[in-house]
Formats: structure tokens, sequence, C-alpha cells
């Protein structure tokens, strides 16, 4: 889990970076966009935490099966 903590919050940074920096496309539009993406990083990295935590809690008790017929 340690490895995961630094894990993603490093690949949204990284991947709003590249955006940034025109990886995927040098677009007025997709730039602009890109330069105000990298505040939400820490939000994207809470909401990942978030859910990662009620999986793990909802896969034990078979949960996931019953919702979602997996």
């Amino acid at each position: 889990m340690v490895t995961w903590s630094v894990t993603i919050p490093t690949f949204y940074a990284v991947t709003v970076h590249a955006m940034r920096s025109g990886a995927f496309g040098t677009s007025p539009g997709l730039l602009r966009f890109s330069r105000g993406l990298m505040r939400w990083v820490p939000l994207a990295t809470i909401v990942s935490y978030g859910i990662i935590v009620i999986v793990a809690q909802l896969a034990p008790t078979r949960a996931l099966t019953n919702i979602f017929g997996l």
C-alpha cells in the first residue's frame, strides 16, 4: 500500500505535466485546460484512495458480486 500511496499521485502529476508540455497535442484549448488541471491532482488522489478503501471494504463481503454480478 505504501507503494501505491506514492504511485497514484505521481501518475496524475506526470500525466497532467505531459499534457501541459504538449505530449498529447498542442491545441490551445487542451493546453489551457491542462494548465488548470494540476490543481485537481490532490483531489483526484484523495478520491482514488477513497475508491480503493471502499472496494477493499466491500470485497470481503462479496457485495461486489451481488451488486454488479461479477
